[in-house]
């Protein structure tokens, strides 16, 4: 009897300790309701991990826009797909993205969004044909350029469909 009530309260207080932990702090993902700031290092952990789980998701998000623009860019090699199709596509894949536009403005200095866009298209198509070394380079990207030209003789600016 001595040597089991030895066992039990450290067990006990063991036990009691990390119920209290347990209850005193909430899922790093759970909104807090209210409004007190959390202690000292506790602050800055919960801080760092909302910040993690906000970086994780516009990292996932960034993989999606990427892998769904490399289709769209398939899909304009093998000819599925006009280049101004392709550009309204790119289009609404960056409007989750609220950096995509100044870093096409980066890219292409001095000329309108749609205009990059298709711009970047070509490049994209032009290294994904590289890449491939299939020889198809010259024609395709002579197509697309021919294209962009041709509507920008008669519409005088890169019109996307909505």
């Amino acid at each position: 009897m001595r040597n089991t009530m030895k066992t039990v309260w450290p067990l006990a207080s063991i036990l009691g300790v990390a119920a209290i932990v347990a209850f005193s702090f909430r899922h790093p993902g759970a909104k807090r309701s209210d409004s007190r700031p959390l202690p000292g290092r506790i602050g800055e952990w919960y801080a760092e991990i909302i910040e993690a789980q906000d970086l994780e998701i516009q990292a996932e998000l960034a993989r999606k826009r990427c892998k769904a623009k490399d289709a769209v860019v398939a899909d304009v090699i093998a000819g599925r797909v006009t280049l101004f199709e392709a550009a309204a596509r790119f289009r609404d894949l960056n409007a989750s993205n609220p950096l995509a536009a100044h870093w096409l403005g980066y890219q292409y200095r001095d000329q309108p969004y749609e205009l990059s866009l298709c711009r970047s298209i070509i490049h994209r198509v032009e290294l994904e044909l590289h890449s491939r070394a299939s020889g198809q380079v010259d024609g395709t990207v002579a197509r697309l350029e021919s294209e962009l030209t041709e509507h920008l003789r008669c519409h005088g600016r890169v019109r996307l469909l909505d």
